[in-house]
């Protein structure tokens, strides 16, 4: 629909403390723009920055505009960023007939592709392999991926990495988020 109609998309994903999944999405879907809150932008420029990379991306001759927006997008000085925000620039701006699409939990949701199959077997064989193995005194572990290879880490360490990256952005310390 963005290219058939040349319109700008707006599409919020899950990600309140972390941009994976809009990192992810905005790489799938060849986003001209993405917002996450460990990369948070200026609060000043972002409004420039994106309205410049759009402009230069229509001029190049592309029809359609995405730009992906994580629910916990913020600017440095932790002011939230909005979809409708977002949807404002883009129609006052540049004048872009836009639409804004929140996916929600839908976003979990879908058939299963081929490397979905795969990983969930090869967890699923990992996280055999560590009932067996592991005795009471072990840590639960989690099964994860690290740099391609499937790998176990301690739970309790997962969950402290994850809580960091909220009170790293919290802290504005966006590097260690990152």
């Amino acid at each position: 629909t963005a290219n058939s109609h040349s319109r700008a998309f707006v599409v919020e994903v899950m990600g309140r403390h972390c941009g994976w999944l809009a990192l992810m999405a905005g790489i799938a879907t060849s986003a001209d723009y993405i917002l996450i809150p460990e990369k948070p932008a200026s609060s000043r420029d972002w409004t420039d920055q994106m309205t410049q990379i759009v402009s230069q991306h229509r001029k190049a001759g592309k029809r359609k505009t995405i730009v992906i927006v994580a629910e916990g997008a913020i600017t440095s000085d932790l002011k939230p960023i909005s979809s409708k925000e977002v949807k404002d620039v883009l129609v006052e701006r540049l004048g872009l007939d836009t639409r804004i699409t929140t996916l929600g939990h839908v976003q979990r949701g879908g058939g299963a592709v081929a490397y979905d199959r795969l990983l969930a077997t090869l967890q699923g064989v990992e996280a055999v392999k560590a009932v067996l193995e592991l005795d009471p005194q072990t840590p639960s572990p989690l099964i994860a991926i690290d740099e391609n290879k499937i790998v176990r880490k301690p739970l309790v360490e997962a969950v402290k990495i994850t809580k960091s990256v909220a009170a790293a952005i919290e802290d504005k310390d966006f590097e260690k988020a990152m």
